[in-house]
C-alpha cells in the first residue's frame, strides 16, 4: 500500500530530521561555560501561549516551559550542535525541572502543517503491522545509498508505543525505536515519539526524539503532552464543514511519514538528509511501502 503525503509535509519531516537532536547520558551534569552563558540567554514561559494567531492554544502547565522558534534555534544549533533550519518551527516545550542544554535534557519541537482536514474514517482499519513491516524493508533497502552517501545505516526495530487513535480527542501518537545496527545491544538506540492533533484545517505537531534509555521518562510525561495543545473554536477538527478542503492522505499516511524522523545526537541521520542537496528532486522511498506520490494534490 502506497500512503500519499503532501509535498509540505514530506519538507517538514526534512526540517525536523535536520534539527532534531536530544542530549544524553547522566542527568543533571554540569554545563560547561558556553552552554551556561546560552541557559541565561533563554526565555522560559509558562501559561496559556497562543500559537498561529490563536487558532491553537498551548497550556503549559506546572510540568513544562515554553521557548520561542528563536530559542528553540539556540538550543538545536548552538546547544545540540544541528545545522541551522531554513525555517523556525512554532517553537519548543522543555521539563520545568531539567534544562534542554543538560546532557539528560530533552524537548518537544512544535509545527503545524496546513494541509487540510484529515478524515480519521481509517482509524479502525489501519493495519499498523503492516506499515511498520513496510518501513522496516524500505529504511533497511536505502541503506546502501545512504552507507554511498557516507551515512551510518538506520534500522527501524519496532514500535516504542503502538500507534493509538483517541476517537474523541482526535490525536493520534505513536513511538519508533530506532538504532544504526539490526542488534541494538550492539549499538545506541534512539526512540522516536509523536503525537499529532488533527484539527480543522490541518495537524498539530509534537515531536520528541529521546535515547532508548529515556523512554520511561518520555512515556512518563507523553501523557500530559497529550493536553498541553489545543485547537481554539472554529478551528477544532469537530468545527469541520462538508465544503471545507479535505487532505489527500489519511491517518495511516501520518504514521508511515514519521519514518524519516531521526536522532541526529545519537548519530542517526535521516536518509530523507541526503536528498536536501538535491532540492527534493529525489524522491524518497520511506514510507508505508513508497513515497512514490509525493503532491499537494487535495480532494
Amino acid at each position: 500500500m502506497a500512503y500519499v503525503l503532501s509535498r509540505k509535509y514530506s519538507k517538514t519531516l526534512t526540517k525536523i530530521a535536520l534539527i532534531i537532536g536530544l542530549l544524553s547520558t547522566c542527568a543533571h551534569a554540569e554545563l560547561t561555560p558556553d552552554l551556561k552563558n546560552l541557559e541565561r540567554q533563554l526565555h522560559y514561559q509558562q501559561g496559556t501561549i497562543k500559537l498561529l494567531n490563536g487558532s491553537v492554544v498551548i497550556n503549559t502547565g506546572d510540568k513544562f516551559r515554553y521557548l520561542s522558534p528563536q530559542d528553540s534555534e539556540k538550543v538545536l544549533v548552538d546547544g545540540w550542535g544541528n545545522p541551522p533550519s531554513d525555517e523556525l518551527g512554532l517553537g519548543m516545550l522543555v521539563p520545568v525541572d531539567l534544562s534542554p542544554l543538560e546532557d539528560s535534557g530533552w524537548g518537544a519541537e512544535l509545527s503545524f502543517e496546513d494541509d487540510a482536514y484529515i478524515s480519521d474514517d481509517d482509524a479502525k482499519t489501519i493495519d499498523y503491522n503492516k506499515i511498520l513491516l513496510d518501513m522496516k524493508q524500505q529504511i533497511s533497502a536505502n541503506n546502501i545509498e545512504r552507507q554511498h552517501q557516507g551515512y551510518d545505516p538506520l534500522y527501524l526495530l519496532g514500535w516504542a508505543e503502538t500507534p493509538h487513535y483517541d476517537q474523541s480527542s482526535h490525536i493520534i501518537y505513536w513511538a519508533k525505536r530506532l538504532s544504526n545496527s539490526p542488534d541494538p545491544t550492539t549499538h545506541d538506540e534512539s526512540v522516536n515519539y509523536f503525537i499529532r492533533n488533527l484539527g480543522r484545517n490541518g495537524v498539530f505537531n509534537i515531536n520528541i526524539i529521546a535515547d532508548g534509555k529515556d523512554l520511561p521518562t518520555v512515556k512518563k510525561s507523553a501523557p500530559d503532552l497529550l493536553k498541553v495543545a489545543s485547537f481554539t473554536e472554529g478551528n477544532r477538527y469537530e468545527d469541520h464543514h462538508f465544503w471545507d478542503t479535505t487532505s489527500s492522505y489519511s491517518l495511516a499516511a501520518l504514521v508511515a511519514g514519521g519514518a524519516a524522523v531521526t536522532a541526529k545526537k545519537a548519530g542517526l541521520i535521516g536518509l530523507i538528509i541526503i536528498f536536501l542537496k538535491k532540492f527534493f528532486v529525489v524522491i524518497l522511498a520511506a514510507v508505508g511501502g513508497l513515497w512514490k506520490a509525493i503532491s499537494g494534490k487535495k480532494k
